[in-house]
C-alpha cells in the first residue's frame, strides 16, 4: 500500500517514519556515498522541517516499508 503523510502527521507513524530516515541513511549514505549528515543512523536534511509531503510504500502483513 502507499501512503501520503504530511510532515506534520509524521508523530502518527513513528516506526515508518524511523524506518524511512534509516533507510535513507543506508541508501544516500553507505550505498551512493553522498555527502549527506546522518545522526544516529538516521539521515534528516532541511527539507524535513518544510511540512513535506512523504510517499511510503508500506507492506500490509509487516508494517515495514518495501
Amino acid at each position: 500500500m502507499i501512503l501520503a503523510i504530511e510532515g506534520v502527521d509524521r508523530h502518527h507513524y513513528p516506526n515508518l517514519f524511523e524506518q524511512m530516515f534509516r533507510m535513507r541513511a543506508a541508501v544516500f549514505a553507505d550505498r551512493l556515498a553522498w555527502d549527506v549528515t546522518v545522526v544516529d543512523g538516521r539521515e534528516c536534511d532541511r527539507f524535513d522541517a518544510e511540512d513535506p509531503l512523504y510517499l511510503l510504500c508500506v507492506d500490509e502483513v509487516t508494517q515495514h516499508l518495501k
